[in-house]
C-alpha cells in the first residue's frame, strides 16, 4: 500500500495551541487521517488519530497558561522558522545549516520550555510519519 507519507515540513504557523488535533481537523490535513491511521496500524502502534481529533487541547487551559503557552508558542515559531529558512538554504546550497544561536543561557532555556509545550502537543510519532524532519525540528 502507498502512503502520501511523507509530506513538506509545515511553515511555523502549523504549530498552535490547538495541536495535533486542531492541524488534523483543517480541510489541508484531515484528507491524511485514513492513510496515516493505516500507517500507524501497520507500525503496530497504539495509536488511534481519531483519539487526537475527538480530544482538542486548546480549551483545557486557563486564560493564564493561554497566554504563557501562546508566548512560547511565538518563540518556538520564530525560532522554527529561522531554522527551517537555514535548513532550506543549506539544502539549496550543498552547505550545513546555520541555526539559529542563541545569546543568553535564558534564552535558551525558554526555548527548551516551547519544545516540552509542542512535545506535548504534537505526538512524535504521528509527526515523524506525516513529515520529513527530524523530532523536534529543526533544533538549535
Amino acid at each position: 500500500m502507498s502512503t502520501p507519507f511523507p509530506l513538506e515540513p509545515p511553515l511555523a504557523n502549523f504549530f498552535t495551541i490547538n495541536g495535533l488535533s486542531g492541524q488534523l481537523q483543517t480541510p489541508q490535513y484531515s484528507q491524511y487521517i485514513p492513510a496515516l491511521q493505516s500507517t500507524l496500524t501497520a507500525l503496530s502502534t497504539n495509536i488511534n488519530v481519531l483519539d487526537y481529533i475527538d480530544n482538542p487541547t486548546g480549551n483545557m487551559f486557563s486564560s493564564y497558561q493561554l497566554q504563557t503557552y501562546n508566548q512560547q508558542l511565538g518563540q518556538y515559531r520564530y525560532i522554527y522558522s529561522y531554522n527551517q529558512n537555514a535548513y532550506s538554504t543549506a539544502t539549496a546550497s550543498g552547505r550545513s545549516p546555520r541555526y539559529f544561536k542563541f545569546i543568553t543561557y535564558k534564552d535558551q532555556s525558554n526555548y527548551k520550555t516551547s519544545v516540552g509545550l509542542v512535545d506535548r502537543l504534537y505526538d512524535q510519532t504521528i509527526m515523524n510519519i506525516m513529515f520529513d524532519i527530524p523530532w523536534p525540528p529543526f533544533s538549535s
